[in-house]
């Protein structure tokens, strides 16, 4: 599937390997909690990068978040950041297939994620990341792509020089970052496209 010149492979996880549910969350925030959805909107926006950078843990970010937005309910047991995210959890299974045959050809692997602790251990338990060599998320080093520490990171702990990885993510800032340090980049659409871009690299 790719040639011998390639020998990584760094994959992003929302919306590449399973769907993203953020808006679906959002709406259940302000539903469960009685806050305006535009209140949420603005708070997710500033507070949620803190999370996922491990600058404040779930907690804080809950007092952060009924402090600002005046919501008076009380949070239910499931964290609101899973519970819709479990509801609609869905793998997109054509993508792992294509991660399963380039293990088999013996490419190295890796997670390269802006996440938080709780969707992390969510997506843990269900096994998602079980044919990663690497995996690194925000929540747990501290910064977000598209900082260059992120990819250099992963190049370091792949063991791989970046002409000889390539990367795959949603979103073109963060595959613009990774070619801008000489990493192969494919901008995620879908399995059929991703199949026919890995195959292009010589």
């Amino acid at each position: 599937m790719v040639p011998k010149t390639i020998k990584a492979v760094i994959f992003d996880c929302g919306n590449v390997l399973c769907r993203v549910e953020n808006e679906h969350i959002k709406r259940d925030i302000s539903s469960t909690l009685a806050v305006d959805i535009r209140t949420v909107e603005r708070l997710w926006e500033r507070f949620v990068p803190l999370l996922g950078k491990n600058k404040i843990n779930e907690l804080e970010f809950w007092k952060i978040f009924l402090k600002k937005s005046g919501g008076k309910k009380p949070l239910p047991k499931e964290s609101l950041f899973i519970r819709e995210f479990r509801k609609r959890y869905k793998v997109y299974d054509s993508v792992i297939k294509i991660v399963y045959q380039l293990k088999k050809k013996g490419i190295k692997l890796a997670i390269l994620s802006n996440n938080i602790t709780p969707q992390v251990k969510f997506l843990t338990s269900k096994g998602l990341f079980k044919p990663f060599d690497i995996k690194i998320f925000s929540n747990e080093v501290g910064v977000q792509k598209p900082d260059k520490k992120m990819y250099l990171l992963a190049l370091k702990r792949i063991r791989a020089r970046p002409q000889e990885t390539i990367f795959v993510d949603d979103r073109l800032i963060h595959v613009e970052a990774a070619k801008k340090l000489g990493i192969n980049g494919i901008l995620f659409q879908n399995a059929k496209q991703l199949k026919k871009d890995l195959i292009k690299f010589k």
